[in-house]
């Protein structure tokens, strides 16, 4: 249970309960986020719990979610329910600063985490991964919650998007030789998948893969 208040860019969050086991508690403010995408946010403050970004299969208390979400004195950590009523699990945290960026991405059901202290191209560092049974339109969004209380979260800097796909806005090409291989691999591309596991490649945070594609 709790609130969502939104003022000037910003959003905050106010969420009792929490994160894990085999049902989750908290609040969790969302919008629809078709197919491979991501969610990212800006946490300026946050007291009395825990407080991140979410990308949830549904709105049950057991439904499969992947989140990466701060933990005071801790640090970020990666926290995923891999499928609709199993047990969640979580990652050892890392280093998150002061007013830390979080960040999720998607290919595919593959589910990365981040975290940045900047937000700026380079400056993220993954959390965790997790294969996470997700439908074609998930929810992205903020969550917090708290053990013991309510946890305050307040974000800025929202986004939550859908990837658009290398090549889907060229229709036709002028300029296609066998020479130039590369310019039939944007004509042809809508998402990017493992060579090594035949499975959504792995990605960084910038949704780009970070391992051989096709």
């Amino acid at each position: 249970s709790g609130s969502l208040a939104a003022a000037h860019g910003s959003y905050t969050v106010r969420g009792s309960g929490s994160l894990g086991g085999t049902a989750d508690a908290g609040h969790f403010a969302y919008q629809s986020v078709t197919k491979d995408g991501n969610v990212a946010a800006r946490i300026t403050s946050l007291s009395g719990g825990t407080g991140g970004v979410m990308l949830r299969a549904g709105t049950g208390a057991s439904d499969a979610f992947a989140a990466v979400t701060i933990v005071p004195g801790q640090g970020a950590v990666f926290t995923a329910r891999t499928a609709t009523g199993g047990a969640a699990t979580s990652s050892a945290a890392v280093p998150a600063g002061t007013q830390p960026w979080v960040k999720l991405v998607r290919n595919g059901n593959l589910v990365s985490g981040y975290v940045s202290e900047t937000g700026a191209e380079g400056s993220w560092r993954l959390v965790g991964t997790a294969g996470v049974a997700l439908p074609r339109v998930a929810l992205g969004g903020l969550v917090a919650g708290s053990a013991a209380g309510v946890a305050t979260a307040t974000f800025s800097n929202v986004t939550a998007a859908s990837t658009v796909p290398v090549g889907a806005n060229i229709d036709f090409l002028t300029d296609w030789s066998l020479a130039n291989a590369f310019v039939d691999v944007v004509k042809q591309a809508r998402g990017f998948t493992s060579l090594a596991t035949n499975q959504p490649a792995r990605t960084d945070a910038a949704g780009w893969p970070t391992e051989d594609f096709y």
